[in-house]
């Protein structure tokens, strides 16, 4: 998400004659078979047909080449990497090393990782890994509390509002180590987490936020009426630990799927 925003931003303020900006996932590059530039030059033509057009000034004798390797090979386009993380971990290495070979020091590149994943890249013992080429470290820092809290009510009405008011219980625990203060702690565990439970005029009420993970029983209300808040059991075991991935913990609401959603079959994937 944040990639997005910056590619947007980018795009705003790219002068004319400035490279421009185009977002991929290393999810689907093997370092050890495909050299970097042939594997962007494929996304090119995947994402945007249009570029596998012949490029006009191709010098006839060298070789034809389509509009996708010509920028690459001109240096019109901005790489924005991201998943280098999702790679195996046996890859990161080669792929931090090929990276290094493909891009020149000066060729602009934003490259996004969990800072473990990178940070291991560079430890590994039996091998030479160099960092990124001229490159500066970006670390995102949790959102503080108070900003998380204001933006679940505001979207939910505003301060004091009966729909703002069902997010107190989770505010308590905003900023925390807890299960819910980490999912919440970044702006994409924010988006998902208000636009599931925070009321839609077209939807007759919002599941409400829960804190837990088990069994909840909801108390009985007349319709049509909302949903009301569940009650829950508090575990007497451990909460389990929080997900490393990059994706936030995904806090569950037994009994109360998000209106309109079908329900998960066993065999659905996260």
């Amino acid at each position: 998400m944040l990639l997005i925003r910056l590619l947007h931003d980018l795009i705003a303020q790219r002068p004319d004659d400035g490279p421009v900006p185009v977002l991929f996932s290393l999810a689907s590059w093997n370092p050890t078979h495909r050299p970097l530039q042939s594997w962007l030059a494929d996304q090119l033509r995947h994402t945007y047909p249009g570029l596998r057009a012949p490029a006009p000034s191709a010098a006839p004798q060298a070789g034809q080449i389509d509009l996708a390797q010509a920028l690459l090979d001109t240096r019109r386009i901005l790489p924005l990497v991201d998943g280098f993380d999702e790679l195996p971990p046996a890859l990161h290495a080669i792929a931090l090393d090929a990276l290094n070979q493909a891009l020149p020091a000066k060729q602009p590149l934003v490259l996004a990782s969990r800072a473990a994943a990178y940070r291991e890249a560079l430890a590994r013992s039996e091998v030479l890994v160099r960092p990124l080429n001229g490159a500066a470290g970006i670390h995102l820092l949790p959102l503080p509390a108070d900003q998380a809290a204001t933006y679940l009510r505001h979207d939910a009405g505003g301060e004091h509002t009966p729909a703002a008011d069902r997010w107190n219980s989770v505010a308590a625990h905003l900023g925390t180590n807890t299960l819910v203060g980490q999912a919440l702690s970044t702006p994409l565990g924010l988006f998902l987490a208000r636009t599931i439970y925070n009321p839609r005029p077209d939807i007759l009420g919002a599941p409400a936020p829960s804190l837990t993970r088990t069994s909840c029983t909801t108390p009985p209300s007349s319709p049509p009426a909302p949903p009301s808040i569940p009650t829950c059991s508090t575990p007497t075991s451990p909460p389990p630990t929080p997900a490393t991935n990059r994706t936030p913990p995904v806090v569950s609401i037994p009994g109360l799927p998000h209106p309109g959603l079908p329900r998960p079959t066993p065999g659905d994937q996260p």
